[in-house]
């Protein structure tokens, strides 16, 4: 399993405060500083941080390579574009990858996006560093 993958084992990703399509993304995991324990007396009881608030509520999760999250805000149901950002909850770090990009994959350590309209149309590649 990569460093990335290992950071979010035992965690997930879900929406609080979900109006329409937006809502607020958080990740939640098992919290290690309590003493409670889940109705099974199994693990911790789960607590969960926010990544970011107007979040549209499809293509979001977890990045393969990396340890971070990426996401679609400010998303225009008209055009299927938005900003697509990237939150590493390890640095507490996050940036706007691209403005308008319609989707994305992750191939190997970065993301592959596509802008389809205006100065910035295209398919993009962004890389780890």
């Amino acid at each position: 399993m990569g460093e990335a993958v290992a950071e979010f084992a035992g965690k997930m990703a879900w929406f609080l405060n979900l109006e329409g399509t937006e809502g607020t993304l958080a990740v939640a995991g098992p919290n290690q500083d309590t003493t409670v324990l889940d109705d099974q007396r199994l693990e911790p009881l789960y607590s969960s941080t926010t990544v970011a608030e107007g979040v549209h509520d499809t293509r979001n999760g977890f990045m393969s390579d990396l340890p971070g999250l990426v996401f679609f805000t400010h998303y225009d149901t008209r055009s299927a574009t938005g900003q697509l950002e990237y939150s590493n909850q390890e640095l507490g770090f996050s940036a706007i990858v691209s403005e308008g990009v319609a989707d994305y994959v992750q191939p190997g350590s970065g993301l592959l996006y596509s802008v389809p309209y205006g100065d910035a149309a295209g398919i993009w590649l962004v890389r780890a560093k």
